[in-house]
């Protein structure tokens, strides 16, 4: 599972990619389980896919992260 960040410290958020290609990422946030499709399709659900162009990707230094089997985040950090 593919796992990236945005933002720094405090303002860090965690996203599992859901699908990616021509050069648009979707996300879902990494703490949201259940089928996220049919979740992010109802409007009763508060969950939404965080759709990203490659222009935004650059613009909003989003970074591959890895995460440790118990959990532990490996952020090499903003590079912008």
């Amino acid at each position: 599972m593919d796992m990236v960040a945005i933002g720094e410290g405090e303002a860090r958020l965690i996203y599992r990619v859901v699908k990616f290609g021509d050069g648009n990422l979707v996300l879902a946030p990494h703490n949201e389980a259940g089928n996220l499709k049919s979740r992010d399709k109802d409007p009763a659900d508060p969950l939404r896919y965080l759709n990203m162009s490659a222009t935004r990707i650059r613009a909003d230094g989003l970074r591959k992260v890895h995460v440790t089997a118990i959990g532990g985040i490996r952020d090499p950090g903003d590079r912008r």
